[in-house]
């Protein structure tokens, strides 16, 4: 009565999956298991077939958790990819994830935003509270000047914004009006870009 073996098929680690290679069993076949000597390596011709099922079907469970752990570590990554995008002259912010060479993986942060100045007057210091702190490190920061709305013509006013090197922070960053000649109008604003991680 069957059955009267007690081995089970196990999986073949080093069976390299290949098309074409379950064996189908011919009605002229007669029936032979697993024995010294049988066909297909001992396996014998009924076994031959559930053998390569069996295989198959490991290597497609290993890929599967390959796969399944590669995913999820991509669904990882997507979500460092964030930010929000200021209407206007708003704040923004961008985090972008890099794989940097000293630090591993981390959150590029860049922002930007506008700080409207309007005074009058000679060179002017200008401190900008960023409107996200860096949670790591400051990087860098630069800036260009912006001209009143609606302010098109040659007015004479002419002045640049510059960074101060060393006073950036993870919070904020010094910025200077540099008043160019003589003129005495309105240095009205600057637009802003920060980074850091």
């Amino acid at each position: 009565m069957n059955p009267t073996g007690t081995t089970n098929l196990t999986e073949n680690p080093a069976y390299v999956y290949t098309d074409g290679d379950v064996y189908q069993i011919p009605q002229t076949d007669t029936v032979e298991g697993a024995a010294t000597g049988a066909s297909f390596s001992g396996l014998g011709v009924d076994n031959q077939p559930h053998q390569v099922l069996l295989n198959k079907t490991k290597v497609l469970r290993v890929n599967q958790l390959a796969d399944e752990g590669n995913i999820s570590t991509l669904l990882a990554f997507k979500a460092l990819f964030s930010g929000t995008l200021g209407a206007n002259e708003a704040g923004s912010i961008f985090k972008i994830p890099f794989l940097d060479s000293a630090h591993g993986l981390i959150q590029l942060i860049l922002q930007t935003g506008q700080y409207v100045y309007n005074g009058t007057g000679t060179d002017a210091a200008a401190f900008v509270n960023w409107p996200f702190s860096f949670p790591n490190a400051f990087g860098n920061a630069l800036a260009i000047p912006v001209r009143a709305p609606g302010n098109t013509g040659n007015d004479g006013n002419d002045w640049d914004i510059k960074y101060v090197a060393g006073s950036g922070s993870t919070s904020g960053a010094t910025f200077v009006f540099d008043r160019i000649g003589s003129s005495s109008g309105a240095m009205y604003a600057f637009n802003w870009w920060a980074y850091g991680y």
